[in-house]
């Protein structure tokens, strides 16, 4: 399995454009949020969701360039 920027640090921004780093921005502010607002959070979760999310994003814009 590699190991790449979108496993390790979900919420980077490096290289990505459009719609994906709008939803990366919202979720940095929302990770951040909840962690600050004293109830249960889930970070390794939430984290995989992105990670998730992110792969899909990035697979649909390389779709686009084709």
């Amino acid at each position: 399995m590699a190991n790449d920027d979108e496993t390790d640090k979900p919420l980077s921004v490096l290289g990505v454009q459009g719609p994906a780093q709008d939803f990366l921005a919202f979720c940095a502010e929302e990770r951040e949020r909840r962690l600050n607002c004293g109830e249960s959070f889930d970070e390794t979760l939430f984290d995989e969701a992105v990670a998730l999310v992110r792969r899909r994003l990035d697979a649909l814009a390389g779709e686009e360039v084709q």
